[in-house]
């Protein structure tokens, strides 16, 4: 059971939070994804909603087609429309969304939270963050990035089900439900991500990337193709890729079926 006084997502609020004015915020109280719903307002050409936000998602969605649980009143499920109009810079969308996720939370907590390539959210070692972008056409053929963000801000580990519970956590715990404001983490990771966006082609945001890293350093085992091999991750490169080294050999992983786990 929830204790307190949860805050309830409402999009006025976000307004008021959001330096970016330019991000105009919705917000439901259930939906089936927030990246679907994005996905059909473009298809049927509504691009006035930068934002969408939920209390509860019925079909959250995660990386290779994984569910993503999105418990009621419990996280942030949110998602950003953006339209690129240069398209060299797509594959950093991904990375620039978890420093900006790390920025938000840092800011506004006392946590730490760091990333697991290529865009999860660790915190205490549990997954408090799945990140998904996706592209998809508007009416036009014009290519618009659907940005998808689940935080799980309070919860219990023990509630998720199946696989999910040995790895998930989340911010804080189910006593703590009047630490934080969501309505403000909502804008303040919008914000954080806008600000890197807008000048994504600098790479700046890369360092925050490599110190907020968890992989750095470490030994790891990644997946190719189904087979699985051992290597020590030892940098990121220009493009959000994973530099490592195994046998004297370098390779850099890039994102797409790539399954990395740590040793």
């Amino acid at each position: 059971m929830l204790k307190g006084n949860i805050d309830r997502l409402d999009a006025e609020k976000i307004s008021d939070f959001l330096n970016d004015n330019n991000i105009k915020p919705l917000v439901y109280d259930v939906i089936d994804s927030t990246n679907l719903e994005l996905k059909r307002r473009i298809q049927s050409g509504d691009t006035e909603y930068r934002l969408i936000a939920a209390d509860k998602q019925t079909m959250g969605r995660g990386r290779l087609g994984r569910s993503f649980e999105s418990p009621e009143r419990t996280g942030i499920y949110m998602s950003l429309l953006l339209i690129p109009d240069d398209m060299d810079n797509v594959l950093l969308i991904t990375s620039a969304a978890a420093v900006a996720v790390c920025r938000a939370i840092r800011k506004l907590t006392d946590a730490e939270p760091v990333i697991k390539w290529v865009n999860d959210i660790y915190l205490n070692g549990r997954k408090i963050c799945g990140i998904l972008a996706e592209g998809t056409p508007d009416k036009n053929g014009k290519l618009n990035i659907i940005l998808g963000i689940g935080i799980n801000v309070f919860g219990d580990h023990a509630t998720f089900s199946g696989e999910v519970r040995d790895i998930a956590g989340s911010i804080y715990g189910l006593e703590d439900v009047e630490k934080i404001n969501r309505n403000e983490l909502v804008a303040a990771v919008a914000d954080e991500f806008a600000a890197i966006y807008n000048n994504i082609g600098s790479r700046k945001f890369l360092d925050d990337y490599k110190r907020f890293s968890m992989v750095i350093g470490k030994s790891v085992r990644y997946c190719d193709n189904g087979i699985w091999y051992e290597a020590e991750a030892v940098d990121i490169d220009g493009n959000g890729g994973l530099i490592v080294e195994s046998g004297g050999g370098i390779r850099t992983l890039s994102t797409g079926e790539i399954t990395l786990r740590l040793i």
